[in-house]
């Protein structure tokens, strides 16, 4: 049989969505965020998983919208819910921030819940929110939220923001510039290694800082640096 067309195989996927096997269920969510081209009919039906009995399903459900970008705005009521539930778990609050910063400006109501957020004992949650707040409404306080957080003593937390901020856009990223920079002095190797990629991905306005942090620094990953 000829192999399916995505299409047609995200047609399938989302028949699957409505299956009693959780793991069928599971399954689909994730396969349906790898399709590059899904049909509309995807996105209230990863809307619907929202809500599913299964933690995973939703895992993977708001992580598939995310990578639908702006097309996933009709889910974003839908994506504040999961964000206000107390069913779910920091994965999915997390994950939904993420999601939301995705869909970008179109996702300008849930700004409300976002800026919430950013009082959340969840570090990591913090930092997501932040980041969406930014893209949804270029909100200074959400980079001052990852800025602050990049010289957290909490190493996963320090990280988090630093890949956080390789992933914004450039002008986010070049906001952050001098917090950065100052972050290489983390103790932390990972945090350092991961500022650093950030800072490549800045270009010519942090080769400066760059060359003299590889003039200091003996670790192995000053190479990626180099690149």
């Amino acid at each position: 049989a000829p192999a399916e067309t995505p299409r047609q195989s995200a047609g399938h996927y989302i028949e699957q969505l409505a299956e009693d096997d959780p793991e069928l269920r599971r399954r689909a969510a994730y396969l349906l965020g790898q399709i590059d081209a899904p049909p509309e009919s995807a996105v209230p039906a990863l809307a619907k998983a929202l809500s599913d009995r299964q933690m995973e399903t939703r895992w993977y459900a708001i992580d598939a919208l995310g990578n639908f970008g702006a097309d996933a705005a009709p889910a974003v009521p839908d994506i504040i819910k999961s964000l206000e539930s107390e069913l779910n778990d920091e994965t999915v609050r997390r994950r939904g921030a993420r999601t939301l910063g995705r869909i970008g400006e179109a996702a300008v109501d849930a700004v409300r819940v976002l800026s919430d957020a950013l009082e959340s004992e969840d570090t990591i949650y913090r930092v997501a929110a932040a980041a969406a707040l930014w893209r949804i409404n270029g909100s200074d306080r959400a980079l001052e939220i990852i800025s602050r957080e990049l010289h957290a003593e909490d190493a996963d937390t320090a990280f988090f923001a630093a890949t956080t901020a390789a992933e914004l856009p450039d002008a986010g990223r070049r906001t952050l510039l001098p917090h950065l920079v100052a972050g290489l002095s983390h103790e932390d190797a990972d945090v350092r290694q991961a500022i650093v990629a950030a800072l490549v991905r800045i270009g010519a306005p942090s080769i400066a800082p760059l060359s003299e942090y590889l003039q200091k620094s003996n670790e192995i990953g000053r190479t990626d640096a180099v690149r």
